[in-house]
């Protein structure tokens, strides 16, 4: 835990591994030795002491509750990444992908036009044996794809 001055409750829960809010209701009997933009701050001797406290009187939330606590809190951590836009909008991931759809569309109608001028007059066997889709059709693909 940090030695200095006094800390909110979200750096002591990053300090002590504890849930924020079981930290909040912990130190409910503590008086907060600061105020911070109207948050309440706490020495980390009170927080050992809420936190040794709660543990003795079996006050401990379930690790269950718990878990479901964290989760709870990485969804509104996701949700304030939202807001501050630090995740690809749908609207350009569309846009995106739809191009790419695009380009592997345009690559495919070609496959036709770029193949026939390879089987023209032979079997069908040998036309496989020529383009060789049969044996390994991805690589083969690929290899015709950049020839066009």
């Amino acid at each position: 835990m940090p030695e200095t001055g006094p800390f909110s409750i979200n750096a002591l829960s990053e300090s002590t591994g504890h849930d924020r809010r079981a930290l909040k209701r912990w130190l409910i009997d503590f008086e907060p030795a600061g105020f911070e933009a109207g948050n309440p701050l706490y020495t980390a001797e009170d927080a050992e002491a809420a936190i040794t406290k709660a543990q003795r009187s079996g006050r401990r939330t379930s690790a269950a509750k718990e878990r479901l606590l964290a989760l709870q809190a990485d969804k509104l951590a996701f949700q304030l990444d939202v807001l501050k836009k630090r995740y690809v909008e749908r609207d350009e991931v569309e846009a995106e992908v739809g191009q790419m759809i695009q380009q592997a569309k345009t690559v495919l109608l070609r496959l036709p036009m770029a193949l026939a001028p390879q089987v023209v007059g032979v079997s069908i066997p040998e036309a496989e044996q020529l383009v060789n889709l049969r044996a390994k059709p991805a690589s083969s693909l690929r290899v015709k794809i950049t020839h066009l």
